[in-house]
């Protein structure tokens, strides 16, 4: 859940932070390399402002993990409204070690269309430009906004 304590409507900037705890339900998924072992809590800070038709939004933040080291998180994504419910959007996103000494680097590529005020699709497609540890990889995400 998204708590927004400044909106861009009265205060110019939307300002909001996304507290959340991501765990594996079963652990085949982490057996078969699907998932990462251990719980996570992240509790990233969110900016965001329009300038007309585009969209800026940045993200900085901790997650903290049960096994192995925890992480910085943060990044940028930029937005075009290229119709009135449908907006194109390029996310560049990092996760770096607390001690700076490894990260991985993204580049996604999405939209999100809301299909009504209460019900928003949002889906990215994207790779990994950088991860020292491991090949990189393709990521993609697919949801659905519930507003209320």
């Amino acid at each position: 859940m998204k708590w927004r304590f400044l909106d861009e409507a009265t205060n110019g900037l939307d300002m909001s932070m996304f507290p959340r705890v991501i765990f594996n339900v079963v652990q085949s998924s982490v057996r078969r390399g699907l998932a990462e072992d251990g719980t996570r809590f992240q509790i990233p800070f969110q900016m965001a402002k329009t300038f007309g038709r585009w969209h800026a939004d940045v993200e900085f933040g901790p997650r903290a993990i049960t096994v192995g080291r925890s992480e910085w998180l943060y990044g940028i994504v930029c937005g075009f409204d290229v119709a009135k419910p449908t907006m194109l959007m390029a996310e560049l996103h990092d996760e770096l070690r607390m001690n700076f000494s490894r990260d991985v680097l993204t580049l996604n590529f999405g939209l999100r269309h809301e299909f009504t005020e209460n019900y928003i699709l949002i889906m990215s497609m994207g790779h990994e430009l950088r991860s020292p540890d491991q090949p990189t990889a393709f990521i993609g995400y697919f949801g659905m906004q519930l507003v209320y």
